[in-house]
């Protein structure tokens, strides 16, 4: 009966835990997707003043210029689906940038989201964080 009472007790304390890591993973994703979304929002203030002093062939220049300065190799980069996106009321540039990387193998198509500064897609193994920790770059480029 005391064996029994004990598995009980371990059994409750086990689910318990469990529920609490899954509020602190809730918790994590949400912190991941703030962060996301708050550092885009940064990125788009500045890159939507540059716009309105500039136009649009100047923003998506300097953005494609942002994105470059960050790639090991930017002469190598190969760009796709450059345009200008909404994002809350201010101006990025969306896009896709293939270039090689150090060993010198293309690494494919990558999702930015750029203007005066660049914010690359960052791929997890794990498809919830992966989604979270690009929500920025994902509500801006949809």
């Amino acid at each position: 009966m005391l064996r029994k009472l004990m598995v009980i007790i371990v059994i409750s304390f086990c689910l318990s835990s469990c529920q609490a890591n899954q509020k602190g993973y809730s918790s994590d994703y949400q912190k991941l997707n703030s962060t996301s979304l708050d550092q885009t929002r940064l990125l788009a203030k500045g890159t939507h003043s540059y716009f309105i002093a500039h136009g649009k062939d100047e923003t998506i220049r300097i953005a494609i210029e942002s994105v470059k300065q960050k790639l090991s190799d930017p002469y190598s980069a190969q760009f796709e689906n450059i345009r200008l996106a909404n994002f809350e009321g201010l101006t990025v540039v969306c896009g896709q940038v293939n270039a090689k990387n150090k060993l010198g193998g293309y690494t494919g198509f990558t999702d930015f989201v750029s203007g005066v500064a660049v914010i690359f897609y960052k791929k997890h193994e794990l498809p919830e964080v992966e989604r979270e920790r690009n929500a920025g770059i994902i509500t801006a480029c949809k």
